[in-house]
C-alpha cells in the first residue's frame, strides 16, 4: 500500500539500514566423504531431513544406494536401486517418496525408461509406470507439489532432446507437456522454487549453453530469464534453498572444469556469484539442498573421480523485505507506532511500504531474521513491559501470521541484535543484561530455544553491543561495541561465543553520534557501520575493510527523531 508523503517525506531520504546484510556467512564445509566408492553420474533426492545418492560410474556402473545424515555427517548404506546398473538418471522427491529413472546402462536397452519409487521407511523401492517418452540418459527432473518433471536429455534417437514430461504421483501416471523452448539438450541443470520449474544450461551436441527458463505448470509454458553465470557449461549441479536457486561447477567448450557457484533471484531475475565450491574443479557431480543448506559432491575431476562431499550455508540477506538482495530500511515511529519499510538500491529509496502498526509502545522491534527459513526477512519483537517475545512472520511487508517465544520478564535483559552465532544455518538471539552486565546467546530452532551460552560479562554498562557482523571474514559473528562514555568503538572477535580477540576501531567522542547499525553498504563483500546524528539528524556510513576505515559518506539528514531504525 504504497502513499506519496509530501513534505514530511522530505526527513527521511537514502539511509541505509542498520542490520547485518549477510547473516549467513556464504561457505562451504568438507563433510564425511560419501559412503560408496568414488563416481561420477550419481542421482539421488532429499526427503525428511536426509538426502539419498546412489548409482553412477565408480570402478563400473554401480547400483548402489546411499543415505546421508546432515546431523550427524554420517553415511548409512541402503538397500540397492530397483533397476539395472545405471548412471545418468535424473531423481526428484514428491512427499516422503522419492523417485529415480531414465539413464543409461551397459546391457540392451541401453536408453532406459524405467521408473522408480523408494520408500525410506521400509527401505524399499517399487516399479512405477515407466517414463512416458523414449528412454533418455542425462536428463533433468525436479518436482512441485505431488507432481514430478522430467525432460531434455540425449534420447534413444539419438538426439538431444526437448520433450518434457509430468509424472502424478497419485495416479501413477505420465502425461506429456509443453516441450521446453530452448534447443534441445541434455546434461542440463533443473530445480524448482515454490510453484515453478526451472532448467538450463546443458550441451545441445554441438556447444555448451547458459541460457535459463522458467517452467509454470498450471499454464503448462516456459519463460526465458537470465542467463547463468559468466560462461556456457554442461554437466553442471543445482539446487534450490528457499526461494533461491544455485548452479555450479561444469565443463566448459574448451574441456575445462569448473567450480564457481551461482544464486539465483527469481525476484530479481538476476545471478550473483557466491563463493567458489571448496573442493576441486569437477563435472558430473551431484546436487542436493537439506532443509536450508546444501551439498554438492563426487564428480570427475582433472585427476579421476573423486568422493568427496561438501555442505554450502548461504548468503541470507537479513533485512531484504522485497527479495532483491539488497538491504531495506525497517523504522518505527516511537510516538505513533506506525512501522514503515523502504526498499533500497544502495543508498537510494526506490519505494517504501507501511507495515501493521503496533499501537502499543510498549513492543519494540528488536531484530530481524529468517525464523521460519522460507528466504524471507522475519521481525522480532520484544514488550517492555510484559516480557513477552514474538516474531512476526513476513512476506515483504505482509505479516502472514505470528508465534510467541519464551517470555523474559526481567527487563534488565535487552535483545540487541541476531545472527547465526553457532553456524548451523538459524538465526540466534543476543540478550545483553543492563544491570549485571551479563551478556547471553539463545540459539534458537525457529522460535524454539534449544540452549543458551554465556559470552563474556562486561559490568561497565558504558559499553554497548550496537552490532554484530564478520568483520574478519572468518565465516562468524563478530561483536560491534560502543563506549558511551568515553567515544572508543571496540570488535570482539568471535568463535561462536567465545572471545578469541579483540581489537580497537577509531573513537568518535561526540557521543551524539550513535552506531546504528552494520551491513554491506558498498557490496564488497566487508562489513560497513552505519552512524546516526540524534543531535542534528545527520547520517554518515564508514567503508571498511575489516576494522579499518577506508572512507565515510554522508547520507541525507532526517531532523525527526520518533523515527527510529530498528531491527538490529
Amino acid at each position: 500500500m504504497k502513499k506519496c508523503f509530501m513534505a514530511i517525506i522530505a526527513l527521511f531520504y537514502a539511509f541505509i539500514s542498520a542490520n547485518l546484510l549477510f547473516a549467513s556467512p556464504d561457505t562451504w564445509t568438507r563433510k564425511a566423504d560419501f559412503g560408496g566408492t568414488a563416481r561420477y553420474g550419481v542421482a539421488g533426492f532429499s526427503i525428511g531431513g536426509k538426502g539419498y545418492i546412489g548409482t553412477g560410474v565408480g570402478s563400473g556402473v554401480t547400483k548402489d544406494f546411499w543415505e546421508y545424515d546432515p546431523a550427524a555427517d554420517t553415511w548409512t548404506a541402503k538397500a540397492d536401486f530397483g533397476g539395472t546398473k545405471r548412471t545418468a538418471s535424473t531423481g526428484f522427491a514428491i512427499g516422503g517418496k522419492g523417485y529415480i529413472g531414465t539413464g543409461y546402462t551397459e546391457t540392451a536397452p541401453y536408453f532406459r525408461q524405467d521408473f522408480w519409487e523408494y520408500d525410506p521407511d521400509t527401505d524399499g523401492w517399487t516399479e512405477k509406470t515407466a517414463f512416458g517418452g523414449l528412454g533418455r540418459y542425462y536428463a533433468r527432473g525436479f518436482s512441485i507439489g505431488s507432481k514430478g518433471y522430467i525432460g531434455t536429455g540425449y534420447d534413444s534417437a539419438y538426439s538431444n532432446t526437448k520433450s518434457f514430461w509430468e509424472y502424478d504421483s497419485a495416479l501413477n501416471a505420465w502425461t506429456q507437456k509443453a516441450n521446453f523452448t530452448g534447443t534441445g539438450r541434455s546434461a542440463a541443470v533443473a530445480f524448482s522454487i515454490g510453484n515453478k520449474g526451472y532448467l538450463g544450461t546443458g550441451f545441445t551436441g554441438s556447444w555448451c549453453q547458459k541460457d535459463f527458463w522458467e517452467y509454470d505448470p498450471d499454464l503448462d509454458t516456459w519463460t526465458q530469464k537470465a542467463n547463468v553465470g559468466d560462461q556456457p557449461r554442461r554437466y553442471a549441479v543445482g539446487f534450490s534453498i528457499g526461494s533461491k536457486g544455485y548452479i555450479g561447477t561444469g565443463e566448459t567448450d574448451d574441456g575445462d572444469f569448473l567450480k564457481d557457484f551461482w544464486e539465483y533471484n527469481p525476484v530479481s531475475n538476476a545471478w550473483l556469484r557466491r563463493a567458489d565450491l571448496g573442493g576441486a574443479e569437477r563435472m558430473e557431480s551431484f546436487g542436493l539442498s537439506i532443509g536450508n543448506k546444501g551439498y554438492i559432491g563426487t564428480g570427475n575431476t582433472v585427476e579421476g573421480q573423486i568422493g568427496d562431499f561438501w555442505e554450502y550455508e548461504p548468503a541470507i540477506t537479513k533485512n531484504d523485505f522485497n527479495s532483491d538482495d539488497k538491504i531495506d530500511i525497517l523504522w518505527r515511529n516511537s510516538s505513533t507506532g506506525k512501522n514503515m519499510v523502504w526498499y533500497m538500491d544502495g543508498a537510494v529509496r526506490t519505494s517504501y511500504d507501511y507495515l501493521l502498526s503496533i499501537k502499543d509502545l510498549n513492543w519494540k522491534i528488536a531484530g530481524t531474521g529468517d525464523f521460519n527459513a522460507d528466504g524471507k526477512t522475519d521481525i522480532l519483537l520484544r514488550n517492555t513491559s510484559t516480557g513477552k517475545n514474538l516474531v512476526w512472520y513476513m512476506d515483504g511487508d505482509v505479516r502472514t501470521s505470528y508465534a510467541y517465544l519464551l517470555s523474559v520478564t526481567d527487563q534488565a535483559w535487552t535483545i540487541v541484535g541476531t545472527g547465526d552465532f553457532n553456524s548451523d544455518g538459524k538465526i540466534d538471539i543476543l540478550w545483553r543484561n543492563t544491570s549485571t552486565g551479563r551478556n547471553m546467546v539463545w540459539y534458537m530452532d525457529g522460535v524454539t530455544r534449544t540452549s543458551y551460552a554465556y559470552p563474556i560479562t562486561v559490568t561497565d554498562q558504558a559499553w554497548t553491543i550496537v552490532g554484530t557482523g564478520d568483520f574478519n571474514n572468518d565465516g562468524k559473528i563478530d561483536i560491534l561495541w560502543r563506549n558511551t562514555s568515553t567515544g572508543r568503538n571496540q570488535v570482539w572477535y568471535m568463535d561462536g561465543v567465545t572471545r578469541t580477540s579483540y581489537v580497537y576501531l577509531p573513537a568518535v567522542t561526540d557521543l551524539a553520534w550513535k552506531i546504528a547499525g552494520t551491513g554491506d553498504f558498498d557490496n564488497d563483500g566487508k562489513i560497513d557501520i552505519l552512524w546516526r546524528n540524534t543531535s542534528t539528524g545527520r547520517n554518515m556510513v564508514w567503508y571498511m575493510d575489516g576494522v579499518t576505515k577506508t572512507s565515510h559518506v554522508y547520507l541525507q539528514t532526517v531532523t525527526d527523531q520518533a523515527w527510529t531504525i530498528v531491527g538490529k
